[in-house]
């Protein structure tokens, strides 16, 4: 009994609280660039259009934290973001040139972790 007052007394005086110590689960999607239709497969990423504005939103993603992580493999590309729903992490990408005038095409997938761990 008094266990229970105890539990239901801290929340109110300011201690622990049950539902702090319970907050949501981060939510993520997995976005994997492809070369599109305006790929220019005579130059290297850097040449291509919109290369500039595409590095540049990467970074702004890293800076407000929600770009997890990010890697190029085979001929694609693949970033994790911290995102809701698919709508949200496409919104990421909505004035991204490349995306935006078909040099990259994007796909997006919810991501669930299923092993927590790091890359460095």
């Amino acid at each position: 009994m008094v266990l229970l007052f105890a539990f239901t007394l801290l929340p109110a005086l300011g201690g622990f609280s049950l539902d702090a110590r319970q907050a949501a689960p981060k939510q993520y999607m997995v976005v994997i660039f492809s070369t599109g239709p305006k790929w220019d497969h005579a130059k290297p990423f850097g040449e291509q259009q919109g290369a500039s504005t595409h590095s540049k939103n990467l970074q702004r993603l890293r800076a407000e934290k929600l770009l997890t992580v990010g890697a190029r493999y085979s001929d694609k590309g693949m970033v994790i973001l911290e995102a809701t729903t698919e709508a949200d992490a496409r919104a990421q990408f909505a004035s991204d040139e490349m995306v935006r005038d078909s040099v990259f095409t994007m796909e997006v997938h919810k991501w669930s972790p299923f092993y927590k761990g790091c890359v460095e």
